[in-house]
């Protein structure tokens, strides 16, 4: 169909000395970042200058965006490269396949399957900020199936997200302290063939990390901050202990069962998949201060219908519960449970996918969204021309819902986009140029709303629907073209412009990348 697709493979990776998730995907047209320091800081991710929250993160078809999280976002880091055999990007809506926070686009990360006879690798890597890297994997396959296994760490002393240069505010030994942090991930999948139509696959990947980090003083970062007892200013402590970090553990899980019938026109796939995502935070003191932990757990079914050579349909249904529970509110959960079907119609250069879904939630109610991917490829010169326009939907999170600054009244968020792209390949399709159009509205959308008074608290501020819609627009243009064999260039441009429901333009969101 007319999907704005990119597909990052391990070759990729390996070839461009890619050393996190984030630094691969910034090679993806229309896919933008936002982080709070080095290696291991939280980074978010906004496709095509929506917000975080609108992005869907998968592993192995996982969900990985946190239910502990405020919006629900996803956060990537601490998710390493090891035993990566491609990153997915769907750039546009895609709640008819996936549901909520599918609204933007979908990053899909697939771990390596198991190939050829059993063999291993392991190595390790050392550069600046004494950082450490060490890694080690085994896979193979047979009849009957196979397997894939990888481990690895990675240890460095970072740098301090405090400015040491800044000459403006006072460091007298409080921002000298480096951030360090260490990775220890771990992924497995093995696949067994029960009959000569049954497969079984199992997926798991664990990972542990520890980041350390600064505090925020009067309009600074430092290494550790206290109250004066003399004057109560809060000011820079730089002799007493610095622990501050935050520890996180992720677990992702799926088993899936999978069928061949009625002589391969018929397959059925039957999953169940689960997360479980903890993050605790210490204070300088070594102390406590907070944890979240996030849950998911999902049932899913899909079909696919071969009914001619020309036609397929895709159908399924899926149950899905999240879970939230952290220091400051009461464990909270909530369930949808959706129903979808899809068409593909394939003939005569065409290629239309058109779809269908429909969520219940437990708190909201009901939910459709509809979407239609066109796609036309003239035979005589290559080109082709796409087309997207589609619904889409974000359930409001468990935290903008049940907790204290929550409302649990609140909509789900809306929004209708469209694009419209071409692509030509050039000379013997060693040269190939693209661009395409896109547009995206958000109606409904869920925000902080300073003014909003809450009974019991003796502030305002809270989670609102907010007036009035905010769009996106802009335009993505490649050009690739490979000279030789084992060369190829790629240059990408994105004109993104955003508008707020106030007017104003988004934060951290380029006009011109």
């Amino acid at each position: 169909g007319g999907t704005s697709l990119s597909v990052i493979t391990a070759e990729d990776i390996e070839a461009r000395q890619f050393h996190s998730l984030a630094q691969a995907l910034r090679t993806v047209p229309g896919v933008q970042f936002s982080s709070t320091g080095g290696m291991g800081a939280s980074s978010r991710v906004f496709i095509r200058g929506a917000d975080t929250k609108n992005t869907l993160l998968l592993i192995d078809g996982i969900e990985a965006n946190d239910p502990a999280d405020p919006n629900r976002g996803a956060d990537l880091a601490n998710i390493s490269l090891e035993n990566i055999e491609r990153i997915e990007v769907i750039r546009g809506p895609m709640s008819v396949l996936y549901g909520s926070n599918a609204t933007a686009g979908v990053i899909n990360i697939i771990t390596r399957s198991a190939t050829g006879d059993v063999g291993g690798y392991f190595g390790g890597e050392a550069g600046t900020y004494n950082t450490t890297k060490g890694y080690a994997g085994v896979n193979g396959s047979g009849t009957r199936g196979g397997f894939s296994l990888a481990v690895s760490h990675l240890e460095t002393d970072g740098y301090s997200l405090a400015n040491a240069d800044n000459n403006e505010i006072p460091h007298a030994g409080n921002t000298s302290e480096n951030d360090g942090w260490r990775n220890t991930s771990a992924s497995g999948k093995v696949n067994v063939d029960i009959t000569e139509n049954t497969s079984l696959k199992v997926v798991a990947r664990y990972t542990e990390a520890v980041m350390d980090e600064d505090e925020w003083g009067p309009g600074y970062a430092g290494d550790r901050f206290a109250t004066d007892p003399v004057t109560w200013a809060y000011v820079a402590a730089p002799n007493e202990t610095k622990k501050r970090r935050q520890e996180s553990e992720r677990l992702f899980g799926k088993v899936e069962l999978r069928n061949q019938l009625f002589g391969d026109h018929f397959e059925s796939v039957l999953d169940y998949k689960y997360a479980r995502q903890k993050r605790d935070s210490y204070d300088n003191d070594d102390l406590l201060a907070y944890e979240y932990t996030g849950t998911t757990d999902e049932w899913s079914w899909q079909g696919k219908l071969n009914l001619t050579t020309n036609h397929s349909a895709n159908f399924g249904a899926d149950y899905l519960n999240e879970e939230s529970d952290s220091t400051f509110d009461t464990k909270e959960d909530a369930h949808t449970l959706s129903y979808w079907a899809q068409h593909q119609f394939i003939s005569a250069g065409f290629d239309v996918v058109s779809g269908v879904r429909y969520d219940d939630h437990e708190e909201f109610g009901g939910k459709t969204t509809w979407r239609i991917a066109p796609a036309y490829t003239f035979s005589s010169t290559g080109t082709v021309l796409r087309g997207v326009y589609a619904t889409g939907f974000r359930a409001p999170s468990l935290y903008e819902l049940y907790s204290k600054y929550g409302d649990a009244s609140l909509d789900p968020e809306e929004s209708t986009s469209w694009e419209v792209g071409v692509e030509q390949p050039l000379f013997d399709s060693q040269l190939e140029v693209g661009v395409t159009c896109f547009w995206m509205e958000f109606e409904e959308r869920i925000d902080w709303d300073s003014t909003r008074v809450i009974p019991g608290q003796a502030w305002p501020g809270g989670y609102a629907q907010m007036d009035g819609e905010s769009s996106t627009s802009g335009v993505e243009v490649f050009f690739l073209w490979d000279p030789a064999a084992s060369v190829n260039i790629r240059m990408d441009y994105t004109y993104t412009d955003t508008e707020d429901v106030d007017g104003s333009r988004m934060a951290r969101r380029p006009l011109h990348r």
